[in-house]
C-alpha cells in the first residue's frame, strides 16, 4: 500500500499574499520548475470563499480572536500553518480522476473537522505539478480562540494527525497508509 504525505509549514503575515499567488497560480514565473502552466486549468478549489484575498480572510480571524491583554499582533506571530497533502504517482496513476478528487475532498473534510472548519481559508488541489497535491491553509486558533501555531501545531498533534488521517482516508475507500514516521 501506498504512504500518505502530510507537509506542514507556517507563515508570518507578510508572507501570506506571496503563498496565495504561488496556490492561485497568480505568478508569471516560479521557482518550481516542476508547475507545467498547460495544466493549471486542471487545478481546483475545494474550500469556496469570498472575493477575499488569503490576507484579508487570515487577518479577519486574526483581528476577531480573543485578545484579552490588548496587544498588536506581534510582527513574527505565525498566522497561517498549511499543510500539504499527498502521495505518490503510483498511488493517483491508480485512480480515476473521481477517485482522486474523492481522496481530496476526504482529506480536506479531515483536516477541517481537525482544526475548525471557522479557521480554514482554502484548500487547493494542484494537477499542474509533477505529483498532484493539494495546499490546506488555515489559521492557528486554539480552542480559546488565540492565535497560537506553537499549540496547535506541535509534535503531538503532528503525530496525532499523521496517525489518525490515514486511518480515516481508508475508511472513505482510499488504499493509503501512514508515511514514515520523522520522514
Amino acid at each position: 500500500m501506498v504512504k500518505l504525505v502530510c507537509h506542514a509549514e507556517k507563515y508570518k503575515k507578510g508572507s501570506v499574499s506571496s503563498i496565495e499567488r504561488h496556490n492561485e497560480r497568480k505568478n508569471t514565473n516560479y521557482s518550481n520548475e516542476e508547475i507545467d502552466p498547460l495544466r493549471t486549468h486542471l487545478n481546483y478549489t475545494l474550500i469556496q470563499r469570498d472575493d477575499e484575498s488569503y490576507y484579508r480572510s487570515v487577518m479577519k480571524l486574526v483581528n476577531a480572536r480573543d485578545n484579552p491583554s490588548g496587544r498588536t499582533l506581534r510582527k513574527d506571530a505565525v498566522v497561517l500553518c498549511e499543510f500539504i497533502i499527498s502521495s505518490s504517482n503510483e498511488f493517483f496513476d491508480t485512480l480515476s480522476a473521481e477517485e482522486q478528487r474523492h481522496f481530496f475532498e476526504e482529506a480536506n473534510r479531515y483536516l477541517q473537522d481537525f482544526f475548525g472548519k471557522k479557521h480554514c481559508i482554502y484548500a487547493t488541489v494542484h494537477y499542474d505539478e509533477h505529483t498532484p497535491n493539494m495546499h490546506f491553509g488555515f489559521v492557528p486558533l486554539t480552542a480559546k480562540n488565540r492565535l497560537c501555531a506553537k499549540e496547535v501545531v506541535d509534535r503531538s498533534v503532528l503525530l496525532q494527525l499523521q496517525a489518525e488521517m490515514p486511518k480515516f482516508l481508508q475508511m472513505k475507500g482510499c488504499q493509503i497508509e501512514r508515511g514514515e514516521a520523522g520522514a
